[in-house]
């Protein structure tokens, strides 16, 4: 999946038209269909508001009202929702039939959290006082290397 429509589907726009659908008991008719949502689907807000969350710390810019869409900084809330976020990823699973694993993008985004408070502190011992996200995901890489 592409990675500006995986985040587009996995936001908080989306996680609260679920939340209203499930809370209202809203129907919906799409091509002679009618459409509703159980109680339940607010388990699956809450999962897109997480990753929205996470997905917006990785991609700070300066730009927006969002704290985590700020830079890193020593006092920023980034330190406290990864702290959160590495323990939701640890205890997440999949689940197919009756298997349940963990796939490896879990580990990546626990080792992403890991990797980037190491570079916070690093660069804040040599004077740096905030980090761009933002500057460490793929389009400004593949800008710097060419491709």
């Amino acid at each position: 999946m592409n990675v500006k429509c995986c985040t587009q589907a996995m936001s908080r726009t989306v996680a609260t038209a679920i939340n209203v659908m499930a809370y209202s008991e809203t129907t919906v008719e799409i091509n002679g269909n009618i459409i509703s949502m159980e109680k339940e689907a607010t388990e699956t807000a809450k999962l897109l508001e997480f990753f929205d969350q996470l997905f917006d710390s990785f991609n700070s810019d300066g730009t927006s009202a969002k704290s985590l869409k700020k830079p890193i900084q020593k006092n920023s809330k980034h330190f406290e929702f990864w702290g959160e976020a590495v323990e939701i990823l640890e205890n997440m699973r999949y689940s197919k039939g009756t298997k349940t694993f963990r796939p490896p993008c879990l580990n990546n985004c626990i080792q992403t959290i890991k990797n980037f408070k190491l570079l916070f502190n690093l660069l804040d011992n040599a004077g740096f006082k905030r980090i761009f996200t933002r500057q460490f995901n793929q389009d400004p890489l593949e800008n710097f290397l060419g491709n």
